[in-house]
């Protein structure tokens, strides 16, 4: 799963988080994610690599970190937003948020998008709670008929502006496709199986490894 290491530069650093665990704290790390994070194609919901996360971060920080899900299909960016209270309610420490595959697909208005992640970045920060941005999954199929550069550009910079870590998540899909080590069109379930949970194995553990390096 090793990828070139500017895709694993941490440009901010998660303070809060850290600081909670120099405290003795035990903070809640909260994913909240569309489709794309529910694991299509894989062998089982708990080779999705929300699910992996917990174990993975034990690995890479060297203790245990309760991790909750919160993904569900069709979550833009303004749906996250409205239900924010009840992430908030479970008290994180650290909120893992994909976002920005499920807008560009149905072609959110890319203002509307930007000002939905903004808000609900500057809420998170204004309690305290540290930020990891995912942005979009690549596959050359669904890039060949969906526009997602300008929702891609938009994080990104939205990352920049609100002093954000980025898991780069397009970079990192792109990478291992392009070395051969991912299919994005396998031949038959078997493969699919074993693709999909390649690629959410690898997620989860560099993502561990991003969180980790960020609280260094």
């Amino acid at each position: 799963c090793a990828v070139s290491p500017d895709l694993m530069a941490v440009n901010y650093p998660l303070r809060r988080l850290a600081g909670r665990m120099a405290g003795g704290g035990t903070p809640v790390v909260v994913v909240i994610g569309s489709g794309s994070s529910l694991g299509h194609g894989v062998s089982s919901p708990a080779r999705a690599y929300p699910a992996r996360l917990a174990a993975d971060l034990e690995d890479s920080l060297g203790r245990k970190l309760p991790v909750q899900v919160r993904t569900a299909a069709g979550l833009t960016a303004v749906l996250v937003a409205e239900k924010l209270d009840e992430v908030l309610r479970l008290r994180p420490g650290l909120v893992v948020w994909e976002t920005g595959t499920t807008d560009a697909a149905k072609g959110v208005e890319l203002g509307q998008f930007g000002e939905a992640v903004i808000d609900s970045v500057h809420r998170l920060h204004g309690e305290g709670i540290d930020v990891v941005l995912v942005d979009i999954q690549y596959s050359p199929q669904t890039a060949a008929v969906l526009n997602f550069e300008p929702y891609l550009d938009y994080l990104h910079r939205i990352a920049d502006v609100t002093d954000s870590l980025v898991f780069r998540r397009w970079d990192v899909m792109h990478e291992l496709i392009d070395s051969g080590r991912f299919n994005p069109s396998p031949d038959g379930a078997a493969e699919q199986f074993r693709n999909a949970d390649y690629l959410n194995g690898c997620v989860a553990r560099l993502l561990a490894n991003l969180i980790a390096a960020g609280t260094r």
